[in-house]
């Protein structure tokens, strides 16, 4: 990773907080828009639009996260263990952001 070690460190840091923000924004976007529309009484092979919508949208967050894990296993030193920690919080974000929609119905 070329730059210097602050850049380095902000672009650990910042990228999977903005991969997770991007996802919850998108989401809640989504289901607004979804719900508004009624698409939740439109039922597909499995699930509703807005269901397979917000699981298709969780796996890609995840995807990315997983990769930009992956990315950041190369490095050595303080700024990889600390952009992997981030990652690894957002991962966790991500998945407790979609937690409830397999129990709950997604618009009231």
């Amino acid at each position: 990773m070329p730059g210097t070690a602050g850049q380095n460190l902000l672009t650990a840091l910042l990228a999977p907080l903005l991969i997770w923000s991007g996802h919850f924004l998108g989401s809640y976007v989504f289901l607004s828009v979804g719900c508004a529309r009624a698409w939740n009484t439109l039922h597909w092979v499995v699930m509703d639009p807005i269901r397979l919508g917000l699981w298709l949208g969780t796996v890609g967050a995840v995807l990315a996260l997983l990769a930009l894990l992956l990315a950041l296993r190369r490095g050595s030193g303080i700024i990889p263990l600390a952009g992997a920690s981030a990652t690894v919080i957002a991962l966790v974000a991500v998945t407790w952001t979609l937690f409830a929609l397999p129990f709950a119905s997604p618009c009231l």
